[in-house]
């Protein structure tokens, strides 16, 4: 405000902003860019888009693949889950196979 009335210049002698209605080739260079750019980003997102369900359905064909591999481990576990539980009821036959056959030793040979 000081400026201004040092150069003897009022608030009120400033011009005021006004609106201008008429089109030059600023203006359609302006809309030209961003019209491309718009469709260069469309473009660019669609690609990216479709990388990326590339990349989704891979992902699922390399679960798809582990999850079969866990099935069959499982299975292999399952597997040797009752291995391991008829090899302990042999063990226990055994067991008791001995006894008895300790059992008729002592009855037939008598104490030593």
């Amino acid at each position: 405000m000081g400026q201004a009335l040092k150069w003897g210049l009022e608030l009120n002698d400033m011009p005021k902003p006004h609106f201008d209605p008429t089109f030059n080739m600023g203006h359609v260079f302006i809309v030209f860019s961003l019209m491309t750019s718009a469709a260069g980003a469309y473009y660019g997102v669609k690609a990216d888009v479709g990388s990326v369900k590339i990349e989704v359905e891979t992902v699922r064909t390399d679960v798809r693949r582990v999850e079969d591999r866990v099935n069959g481990i499982a299975q292999v576990v399952v597997t040797d889950a009752r291995q391991d539980e008829k090899i302990a009821s042999q063990y226990e036959k055994i067991k008791e196979i001995d006894r008895r056959v300790g059992a008729i030793e002592v009855r037939t040979l008598g104490p030593k």
